[in-house]
């Protein structure tokens, strides 16, 4: 069994950065590609497309983690659906006659591609948190750069990168990723609460730099590696989770690690939060105002925090990668039989 695909030396998706070193039976081949974006780009469209098709000649069975590879493959092939879109062409991709088996992340995506008419079977394996990567004293250390003891609140937010609206010239792109909203609405948290601090783990733009040079209250690390991120969000008094698009559902990998983190979230009326709420973990806000109106009142009730923090802490203790790739594992020897161990290649299309 087999999986290629591109693969970066910055960063990657989580859930395949923590899953694929863990599945023992699966050879990998990461691909990596120029830096040079013109040249990146062909290589995208031609290189790996015939590796796929190469693989086909030594494998009967591939795990894709990006659908359209299904049909440039003979065998067998388990689809890996962490982002799924619910558009015809996915729908269609899905329902290829060598598709042995769809995984998905949560209950509600596989109800909605049932509705959307799929056939093939779907397995809900979710996601996943390595809390074995949290260092005790890293989190102190952080905690003491970040702030007086006893004094200041500081109310997080991870992502690989942060822009204002203004920033990104698709408007979906801003809609998923500028800050805009969240900053406008944590300006009125320390209006009253004068000792709250956001802080913005991740890579900030131009236009979000300049904005937290005119305003004491907001933090910038910078970009921190995924591996180091868990140290970052258990130095969080409060997980915030602004997103404006509601993915449909997905399982949140970010929700997970504020919760087993202990770190109660405040997040907007989308699905992802639903986990949350199962968890009790957190609330969901019906508008901006009451986003607000929830982080001032977190910011004040320390007891609140806690009860939050500890029921998230409990109900992520069950989601281990390593319980999450053992299952997975499971299902891909159900589906292409005996296996043997796997290997690790890398690929360079470039020099």
């Amino acid at each position: 069994m087999a999986w290629c695909g591109v693969w970066s030396r910055d960063h990657n998706n989580v859930r395949y950065s923590e899953l694929l070193p863990r599945l023992a039976a699966v050879d990998k081949y990461y691909v990596h590609l120029s830096q040079w974006w013109p040249l990146r780009g062909v290589q995208r469209r031609i290189w790996q497309p015939l590796r796929v098709r190469f693989l086909a000649r030594r494998y009967s069975t591939l795990l894709c983690t990006a659908w359209w590879q299904a049909r440039l493959f003979s065998g067998r092939v388990v689809i890996d659906l962490d982002d799924p879109v619910f558009s015809a062409r996915e729908i269609a991709a899905l329902g290829e006659g060598n598709v042995a088996c769809v995984v998905v992340t949560t209950e509600r995506v596989r109800a909605r591609l049932r509705e959307a008419g799929l056939r093939t079977p779907i397995e809900v394996i979710p996601q996943g948190v390595a809390t074995d990567r949290i260092d005790a004293q890293r989190v102190r250390e952080i905690r003491e750069g970040w702030r007086q003891p006893g004094v200041e609140v500081i109310a997080g937010l991870h992502q690989p990168h942060f822009e204002l609206a203004r920033e990104l010239p698709d408007r979906n792109l801003a809609r998923m990723y500028a800050v805009d909203r969240l900053l406008e609405a944590f300006a009125k948290v320390v209006q009253e609460e004068s000792q709250a601090r956001l802080c913005l783990v991740g890579r900030p733009s131009a236009g979000v730099e300049a904005f937290a040079a005119s305003h004491a209250w907001l933090r910038l690390t910078g970009y921190v590696p995924h591996e180091q991120v868990l140290n970052y969000v258990s130095a969080f008094d409060i997980g915030l989770f602004p997103r404006e698009v509601d993915a449909g559902g997905w399982g949140s990998i970010k929700l997970l690690e504020y919760m087993a983190c202990g770190v109660p979230v405040v997040g907007t009326r989308v699905n992802e939060m639903e986990e949350v709420l199962l968890a009790k973990a957190g609330v969901r806000a019906e508008n901006w105002d009451d986003f607000a109106l929830w982080v001032k009142r977190l910011c004040r009730e320390d007891p609140l925090r806690m009860a939050f923090g500890e029921c998230g802490r409990a109900y992520a203790s069950e989601h281990s990668w390593a319980a999450v790739a053992e299952q997975y594992q499971r299902k891909l020897v159900e589906v292409a039989g005996s296996v043997q161990r796997g290997s690790e290649v890398d690929l360079v299309a470039h020099r």
